[in-house]
């Protein structure tokens, strides 16, 4: 049996189970996308009670590995962002990581990626070269960066 929507356009409305007066309903009206808007393989996972879906891309491989982004720029604007997107794409993460603005510093042999610039750093560093947050993501990926931002500095 197909749904109205279903009848209507030819595809069917993805939705999650939402209380309605009590009961449990397989329609959400809110939800204002459908099955073609993804595909079988995305990973889906649930964000501060959000349904979001990762399709391949070039930051996350795991949909577990959403805490990275969280540590990296910050729960709110995490969810600042996913208020406006469901699907986790390439352009959610350039976008997201575009807005933050912490720089990142190489050393002097490119060796080492530093989370912040003093005296003593480059004592031990040499000159530092500043790049964004975007492109060190880019570079080195989610999980290095994060550990930069932790422990200050680390070895590429």
């Amino acid at each position: 049996m197909k749904t109205t929507d279903q009848k209507k356009t030819g595809q069917r409305r993805v939705t999650k189970p939402v209380r309605f007066g009590g009961k449990f309903s397989s329609v959400n009206p809110a939800v204002n996308w459908t099955a073609s808007t993804r595909k079988k393989h995305d990973q889906a996972l649930l964000f501060k009670n959000r349904i979001l879906y990762l399709p391949a891309n070039d930051y996350l491989s795991k949909p577990e590995q959403l805490w990275l982004v969280e540590s990296i720029v910050g729960t709110d604007l995490v969810q600042k962002a996913v208020l406006g997107s469901k699907m986790l794409t390439n352009a959610f993460f350039e976008r997201l990581l575009g807005q933050v603005s912490t720089t990142f510093y190489l050393s002097n042999d490119k060796a080492w990626l530093l989370s912040y610039d003093d005296e003593l750093t480059r004592a031990d560093f040499g000159p530092l070269t500043p790049i964004s947050l975007l492109e060190a993501v880019r570079r080195y990926g989610l999980p290095a960066v994060e550990k930069a931002k932790e422990k200050t500095a680390i070895y590429l």
